[in-house]
């Protein structure tokens, strides 16, 4: 998937067939230490501006499983599928975004 780009929004093409996207280990994935995780984080101005935003909406608990996803997420994608390209900036912030709909002032009786 190196030779493919990037397209806006931080998404590149995912082939149909499901073997092509062998992972690459079966078993016994090699260890990723949480510091090069948290390390992965974007600190742009964009994410600074969208936290500065969603403190106050979040409560820590959603805002501490937005980070939680997008960590998941970049473990699972640097460990079995290292060739991928993806932009991490663009997926944190679809994390940090994905639960807003489920904050008090947006939810609908």
């Amino acid at each position: 998937m190196t030779t493919q780009a990037v397209f806006p929004f931080g998404l590149s093409p995912v082939p149909r067939d499901p073997t092509l996207l062998a992972p690459a280990y079966r078993s016994s994935p090699p260890q990723v230490k949480v510091d090069d995780l948290v390390g992965s984080i974007p600190d742009t101005s964009l994410v600074r501006r969208a936290l500065k935003y969603l403190t106050p909406l979040l409560s820590v608990p959603i805002l501490n499983h937005s980070y939680r996803a997008y960590l998941s997420a970049v473990a699972i994608v640097c460990i079995q599928f290292p060739e991928f390209e993806w932009d991490k900036e663009a997926f944190f912030l679809s994390c940090l975004f994905h639960d807003l709909a489920a904050t008090p002032p947006n939810i609908r009786k």
